[in-house]
């Protein structure tokens, strides 16, 4: 322990006569350590750490498997819920829930709360409860009881101050009173929606087998597997199938473990993340390894003395790790405040952007401080066993010797200074191939069309109670008022409006047929996107109208329905024929036909790399819908009408709230907010690892010119030219980074073909990006050897020569 204590204090005199070096690697092991703690925190939080639900690994999430189009995780019919529950064995309890905004009023300015429908019994089947108040009571969830509300914990603070008075008292929700009846923990959520509230839905006591739009949630009995229960499911399915076969033919159930559902979508992209900074982890170490070797070697003599008056190897070695095991505790005390400044910031910047589910619970919990520690000590065996191994080779004589050369030319420590170099650029190319191909991906994606045109388009949103506005002639009125306002502000060319953006959610879809064609059986149909427009709202969005005309306010409920269709709608259901003046029934329950009077261009309704389906634009006139997203387009920066269309709104109702007031392009921004966010991650990570690397070409070269001083001093003394000499140099330090390059791809293609669920039209083992990266990497390096051997050809022979 004396000797480890003298050490200890030896070592930190010498880090404080280098300050440059060791605040250059302190930085470098925080950053790394930094960087990976704070990814390890969000993978233990996401795919490690228990779910926040009382035996978690019982629940599993409940979905209708739309078998003719492969849909495995579609809502599921509220009927079928019900007969679900009856008559399955399998289970302890079932739960439902479903997405719904309302109004609240009465409490200063009018609020859209998102809030969660559910069944009463949710909370018992997550084996949560609230921290304030009770749960919902039995039979909360039927028609006629009355209305009870649960608040976020976020939503209490916000709306009522975090007051515990609020329990028990009567606000007003679409304009109908709800009770209060308790406060949810801090950061509770359900799949990562976006809830303010939880409010019971109130089916009736016969539900009609119509329609799709819960999703179920179920706790497995003890002993029971979620395959044991998928089996059952499906002979209850097969039972309410036979009973209702125009409604479930072409279905059946789908379970999905909770963990599966809550990460599935992310659970890749993270562990690519991971496995990007991890790399640059051990770039880092490299780096600062072979850094400390070359440092090390400047100290050959003070070392070899220290082993003539007795010191053995051990004890040299002793004496190298603890100046690195110093520089690791630093770089990993650094790196936790890096790793809690980067996690803070994650939850602020993604968590408003993108709903994923866990994220509010990343922290750095005593199983990350493991991770921390278990990082530092990794380090510093990386990082100070291997140099400290070269720095003690070779010969006790000749290191002194006065102006004998140190252990550059020492086999063993070069090998090892190469073997750094040559693992930094193969970790390098591995990274920065991932980089290059979410790259290529994300502008494959970007260049797509939508449809329409985002830019100079201002959009936003109001939700219509519909205690106040209760068919569709009084939704027409107020619609029609609004729009009217909204095209009188200056600047403004187009306003339009309809019930879900594209890009910004799923709408809802239903199965169709020709009217002129026999019906066809329930699994042959197919499915289309049914939105209610307004007048103008093509042209507002400039989606091209194709032929035809568009909806208008002369099409009243009590005409013909009619629909304007998308241009697949037309190719496959009518191809080669005019679909003007034809007619198809949608599965509505009255089968009405709607007559088609116009074919518009076709628009990305969901997503951008997903599949465009028939769509058919109903008239806002013939179909209630209390929703409605407005389309502002103007001549002028959008941006700068918000306060303007807020008040249009407000003058003409005072207690309707106006939310998702935003420019258009952030719609389509926020679209392909997630593979953005891993391919400017992976970039980020990229761009260090090649700078490492770089750093370590460079200072690997660097070292060799100064201890070939004498051998380019008498190589220019005997007529050799500058050129030369670079070139001997460039090219020796070539073929390390060479078999580092082939070390790299021999890595890099079975590594990318783990970023195949990322991609958008781009190959994991794209031949155009391997080439690209490796002719980078191999430019960079050129650059980084070119600069220090440069420098080596200024040296004057005479002066080195009488030196020597």
């Amino acid at each position: 322990m004396t000797n480890v204590l003298s050490d200890l204090k030896h070592g930190f005199r010498v880090l404080l006569r280098t300050p440059l070096f060791t605040i250059c690697t302190i930085a470098a092991l925080a950053i790394g350590i930094g960087a990976t703690t704070a990814l390890f925190s969000v993978v233990h939080a996401l795919l490690i750490r228990p779910l926040p639900y009382k035996n978690a690994e019982s629940l599993v999430v409940m979905w209708e498997h739309n078998l003719p189009r492969n849909r495995p995780r579609n809502v599921i019919s509220p009927a079928n819920f019900l007969a679900w529950r009856e008559r399955s064995r399998s289970f302890e309890s079932m739960a439902a829930f479903t997405q719904n905004r309302v109004t609240l009023t009465g409490s200063g300015e009018p609020q859209e709360l998102s809030t969660l429908l559910v069944s009463a019994n949710i909370l018992d089947v997550l084996g949560v409860g609230p921290i304030l108040g009770r749960g919902f009571a039995d039979g909360e969830d039927r028609e006629g009881a009355a209305r009870t509300m649960i608040l976020s914990h976020a939503a209490w603070l916000r709306q009522f101050g975090g007051d515990s008075g609020v329990i028990g008292s009567q606000v007003t929700i679409d304009g109908g009173p709800v009770t209060i009846v308790g406060v949810m923990p801090r950061g509770f959520e359900i799949f990562g929606l976006p809830a303010d509230a939880l409010t019971p839905f109130q089916l009736p006591p016969q539900v009609p087998f119509r329609g799709r739009s819960l999703i179920g949630l179920g706790r497995l009995k003890s002993g029971v597997t979620r395959d044991q229960a998928q089996a059952e499911m499906e002979g209850v399915f097969t039972q309410v199938r036979s009973e209702q076969p125009d409604f479930n033919t072409g279905w059946t159930i789908n379970l999905v473990p909770l963990r599966e559902q809550l990460v599935g979508d992310v659970r890749l992209a993270v562990l690519v993340l991971f496995g990007a900074v991890g790399a640059v982890l051990l770039i880092a170490c490299g780096n600062i390894g072979s850094l400390m070797l070359t440092r090390a070697a400047t100290r050959r003599r003070e070392l070899a003395i220290r082993s003539a008056i007795g010191a053995g190897t051990g004890r040299l070695l002793t004496q190298l790790i603890a100046e690195s095991l110093m520089l690791s505790i630093a770089g990993g005390l650094l790196g936790l405040v890096l790793a809690a400044w980067i996690l803070s910031g994650l939850a602020t910047w993604v968590g408003s952007r993108l709903p994923i589910p866990l994220l509010s619970q990343v922290t750095i919990d005593p199983s990350v401080m493991a991770f921390a520690a278990i990082v530092t000590v990794l380090t510093t065996v990386i990082c100070g066993l291997a140099p400290a191994i070269g720095a003690t080779g070779g010969s006790l004589i000749s290191a002194l010797r006065d102006g004998a050369p140190s252990v550059s030319g020492s086999r063993r420590g070069r090998i090892v200074r190469q073997s750094f170099v040559m693992a930094e650029i193969a970790l390098a190319l591995t990274v920065l191939c991932g980089a290059g191909l979410l790259g290529r991906s994300l502008m494959e994606l970007q260049s797509v069309k939508p449809g329409f045109t985002a830019e100079s388009a201002l959009s936003l949103r109001v939700t219509l109670p519909q205690r106040s506005y209760r068919d569709s002639n009084a939704q027409h009125i107020f619609y029609t008022r609004v729009i009217d306002g909204l095209a009188a502000l200056p600047g403004v060319t187009f306003v339009g409006g309809t019930s879900f953006l594209p890009l910004a959610g799923v709408g809802p879809g239903t199965s169709f047929w020709r009217a002129d064609m026999p019906q066809p059986k329930p699994e042959e149909r197919l499915v289309v996107d049914a939105r209610p427009v307004t007048p103008g709202y093509f042209t507002a969005m400039d989606i091209p109208m194709l032929a035809g005309r568009d909806v208008t306010a002369a099409d009243t409920p009590d005409k013909e329905p009619v629909a304007v269709i998308n241009e697949t709608f037309a190719r496959l259901v009518y191809p080669g024929d005019n679909p003007i003046g034809r007619k198809f029934i949608l599965n509505l329950g009255n089968d009405k036909p709607h007559e088609i009077i116009g074919v518009v261009g076709d628009v990305k309704l969901v997503t951008l790399e997903g599949e465009i389906r028939p769509t058919a634009y109903l008239s806002s006139r013939q179909y209630a819908f209390g929703l409605m997203n407005f389309v502002v387009r103007t001549t002028g920066d959008p941006a700068l009408l918000a306060p303007s269309a807020v008040r249009i709104v407000r003058d003409i109702d005072p207690l309707l709230p106006v939310s998702a007031v935003r420019p258009l392009d952030e719609v389509f921004a926020e679209s392909i907010a997630r593979p953005r966010l891993t391919a400017v991650a992976m970039s980020i990570f990229a761009g260090a690892a090649l700078l490492l690397a770089a750093l370590g070409v460079y200072g690997i070269v660097a070292y060799s010119v100064s201890q070939r001083a004498r051998e380019f001093g008498i190589r220019v003394a005997l007529g050799a030219r500058p050129g030369q000499i670079i070139g001997m140099v460039v090219g020796q330090n070539l073929r390390i980074v060479a078999f580092g390059l082939i070390a790299g791809l021999v890595a890099a293609i079975p590594a990318t073909r783990l970023l195949r669920g990322l991609l958008f039209q781009v190959g994991p083992n794209d031949p155009m990006t391997f080439v690209a990266i490796g002719v980078m990497l191999a430019a960079v390096a050129i650059v980084a050897s070119y600069l220090p051997a440069r420098r080596g050809t200024q040296v004057d022979p005479v002066v080195t020569l009488k030196a020597e």
